[in-house]
């Protein structure tokens, strides 16, 4: 285990980073960005019983401290929701299929499992919403009337489309991956 990582760094020197760890299990439980120095920022981390990670929290003194994000789990143990930010700025909802596989995030078609921006509520609206599509109409909401296909291929086909052009250019398949990027190179 790392316990201090320094980099001097030629535009502004040198800087430290000390890890502090629970001795039973080595999980994180802090990690401290130039302790003592005017730039110092400091991450704790707090686990559950089953030594899931439940919170986040940063400080710049190491009194007043800010929660960065917040975790919840279903009782089958995946991680079901995390809340970002001190005022719960974004929700992030994740939900899987039968096998455990993650099916999205942030349902991007009808309702939302943690009701993000409606009425009383304390957590803002959905920034972002995924889907990822394993097989071909793997996917139906009970009660909605709405089947969903397989997007691997029209999403990148309606990209294109709206482009111009009706080329599909996939950022993944299982046979070239990464290939055709349409966002440009890395």
């Amino acid at each position: 285990m790392v316990k201090a990582l320094l980099q001097d760094l030629p535009e502004i020197g040198t800087k430290r980073t000390d890890y502090i760890y629970d001795l039973i299990s080595g999980k994180v439980n802090a990690v401290i960005y130039q302790g003592g120095h005017e730039d110092q920022l400091i991450h704790r981390y707090r686990y559950d019983a089953d030594n899931r990670i439940e919170e986040v929290m940063s400080s710049t003194d190491g009194f007043v401290w800010s929660t960065d994000a917040t975790y919840f789990y279903y009782p089958h143990g995946p991680l079901a929701r995390v809340e970002l930010g001190e005022y719960n700025v974004q929700g992030l909802d994740y939900y899987y299929t039968l096998q455990g596989w993650l099916k999205g995030v942030n349902t991007p078609y009808i309702g939302d499992p943690g009701g993000d921006g409606e009425n009383g509520l304390r957590t803002g609206g959905d920034a972002m919403a995924f889907s990822l599509g394993y097989y071909q109409d793997d996917y139906t909401p009970i009660g909605s009337g709405i089947t969903l296909s397989d997007t691997r291929d029209n999403l990148w086909t309606r990209y294109q489309e709206d482009r111009g052009t009706t080329e599909a250019k996939g950022l993944y398949n299982e046979d070239r991956p990464l290939r055709n990027d349409p966002f440009g190179s890395f």
